[in-house]
């Protein structure tokens, strides 16, 4: 299944927010 690229790629998009927005969503 996919299931582990679209984990993946979730956590890869939150991190980078994350790091920009130095601030938790």
């Amino acid at each position: 299944t996919n299931t582990w690229s679209l984990a993946i790629r979730l956590i890869q998009l939150w991190r980078e927010e994350t790091s920009t927005n130095g601030s938790f969503k």
